[in-house]
């Protein structure tokens, strides 16, 4: 497939993500600030939507993702809630000119869904072309656009007397990637904005050694589409700025605008006394068997406490390892329930496969609290990412 003038990295490797990263098209600030000198400042430019231009440019490179057999490979396209990113989001990948799209019509032509995320939205503060409207407005007048992502109705997160800084912006970038890589889909379009999209390259190459030609550190055209793949060897997202920080949590305070925009997500210290290297690393009195860490230790035991409390099934429905294997094993795969079964089962045991390594080997961990809504969103999101696809269509109503 042509990745339309892609970088790839060792290609050879399967574990691999293939990221299609698009700046929305020509917006009526990029006319009025470019051609007219319009003030950044004019609140004639609020949430500014796409130019005649841009709308064309959006439905030129629709033609040609169409035609290069991309739009049948993304799994997900992830957007700004700005309108000008809405708006090239709904142009590029979905298969009319209208911005408004019926259900029905996306069911039939089996569109990858639209999300809607605060994270990869463009440098904030001062400009009021960079202030989003309400998601109520939003939804409104984007119905095809999933925003549930998005907890503050209103825009929380830009300040109209301070403008987030570039190294701001380049963090906020890191965090967004290190979330993308723990999504299930390996093919992603991502509709975002100049500052924003050159920043996070940049930091990527410069800060996590991931290596990037230089024409894809260049700031984007409007409607400029740059393909990469991306190993997960090359991966360091743990590092942001000076402190330790692990990928944020989309249902946090950091999108709701309730703390500061550039919050790091410090993890609570490790237990103390863990000397020896076969010991459990949550609790340190047990030998580190499949058993004992994801099932028989305390930590362990919170977190399934909680799932299978969420599932309405048993806390002590098995108790070791080959019991879960047996259980796992008579889990249908018709039966909707069961189907929900194996997907929380194998979402849990691989969180908490997670947990025991960056622990152990990143210095990092989390409280069974915040593991547990960490696996509650990831199942959510693979729910959603499917939920077109019949096998899924059912299972959020469960």
């Amino acid at each position: 497939m042509d990745l339309c003038g892609a970088q790839t990295l060792r290609l050879s490797s399967p574990n691999l993500k293939t990221l299609h990263l698009v700046r929305h098209a020509q917006g009526i600030h990029n006319v009025a600030l470019e051609e007219h000198g319009e003030k950044p400042e004019s609140e004639k430019l609020f949430d500014a939507h796409l130019s005649q231009k841009g709308l064309q440019q959006a439905s030129e490179r629709r033609k040609e993702i169409t035609k290069s057999g991309l739009l049948n490979t993304i799994e997900l396209v992830i957007t700004s809630p700005l309108r000008r990113a809405m708006e090239t989001s709904i142009g590029v990948f979905r298969g009319k000119e209208d911005i408004n799209i019926s259900d029905d019509f996306l069911k039939a032509n089996n569109y990858p869904p639209i999300l809607a995320l605060e994270i990869c939205r463009e440098r904030m503060g001062l400009y009021p072309c960079d202030r989003r409207a309400s998601i109520t407005t939003s939804r409104t007048c984007f119905p095809e656009i999933d925003f549930t992502m998005i907890e503050s109705d209103e825009d929380a997160l830009w300040k109209d007397k301070e403008r987030e800084k570039l190294e701001e912006v380049a963090t906020r970038g890191l965090q967004f990637f290190n979330w993308l890589w723990e999504r299930p889909e390996k093919e992603i379009a991502i509709v975002s904005h100049g500052i924003f999209l050159q920043q996070t390259l940049l930091a990527l190459h410069e800060k996590d050694g991931i290596p990037l030609e230089d024409r894809f550190l260049t700031r984007f055209g409007n409607c400029e589409l740059r393909s990469i793949q991306i190993e997960k060897r090359h991966r360091s997202f743990n590092r942001c700025g000076k402190s330790q920080c692990s990928y944020p949590n989309m249902n946090s305070n950091y999108l709701n605008g309730s703390t500061k925009s550039q919050r790091k997500w410090l993890a609570p210290p490790l237990p103390k006394g863990i000397a020896n290297s076969d010991a459990c690393c949550t609790c340190g009195n047990h030998s580190e068997t499949n058993d004992h860490l994801l099932l028989q230790c305390d930590f362990s035991g919170q977190i399934w406490h909680s799932v299978l409390q969420r599932l309405g099934l048993p806390r002590l429905i098995f108790h070791n390892w080959s019991t879960l294997l047996s259980w796992l094993s008579a889990q249908s795969c018709f039966n909707s329930f069961s189907k929900l079964n194996r997907l929380v089962a194998h979402t849990t045991i691989y969180m908490l496969w997670r947990e025991m390594n960056n622990r152990l080997h990143n210095n990092c961990a989390s409280t069974a609290a915040e593991l547990f809504r960490i696996i509650d969103r990831s199942i959510r999101d693979t729910i959603l990412a499917r939920r077109r696809r019949k096998a899924f269509a059912s299972l959020l109503s469960l």
